[in-house]
């Protein structure tokens, strides 16, 4: 497989963690699993509602899971308020939404809130929360978004779980404004 990054065909194995072979690019130094799922095998896990673990929705209503996050979401929407145009109210997209408390978060600063989430049930807790703007799927394959519109694109902790980031930046750029914002 060519590596997303520089193109390259060479790699080196270097762990395995959980039954994973992980390997890295000779040439830059990518990171990845050494089989990567393909679409099909993300999105039934995404479907088959993890049983544990933060993407668990049992786990992700409980106080502890509210404790454990609070300060992330802290810093992510401090880091969004300072790389965008705050406090002027901007439309954000976060893609890899789950339930929306990174939206929860964001809303109570000008931002208008949307979303994109693989696992259906987590897309429905989040668009209850965020006036139905939040799509369940893939943000390739979603079609509800205009050319143009975001101000902003959160991409937290998506980037390494997804086997095509190219392709999510591609989509990315045609939904984000002329100056918008990637993070």
């Amino acid at each position: 497989m060519k590596c997303v990054i520089c193109k390259n065909y060479s790699w080196i194995d270097i762990f395995n963690r959980l039954s994973t072979d992980f390997v890295k690019c000779d040439n830059c130094g990518l990171i990845r699993m050494k089989i990567i799922p393909t679409p099909e095998e993300i999105s039934s896990y995404y479907e088959k509602k993890s049983v544990g673990g933060n993407y668990s929705l049992s786990y992700t209503m409980s106080e502890d899971h509210s404790l454990d996050y609070e300060s992330v979401f802290k810093d992510f929407v401090e880091f969004t308020k300072i790389n965008s145009a705050y406090p002027q109210e901007q439309k954000l997209l976060d893609i890899g939404c789950f339930v929306g408390l990174f939206l929860d978060r964001i809303k109570e600063h000008n931002f208008i809130t949307y979303g994109v989430e693989l696992q259906p049930e987590a897309a429905k807790i989040a668009s209850k929360k965020h006036e139905g703007r939040v799509y369940s799927g893939n943000i390739e394959n979603c079609t509800d978004f205009p050319s143009n519109f975001f101000d902003v694109v959160t991409l937290f902790g998506v980037i390494e779980h997804v086997t095509a980031p190219n392709e999510i930046l591609q989509q990315t750029r045609i939904i984000l404004k002329k100056n918008g914002t990637i993070i």
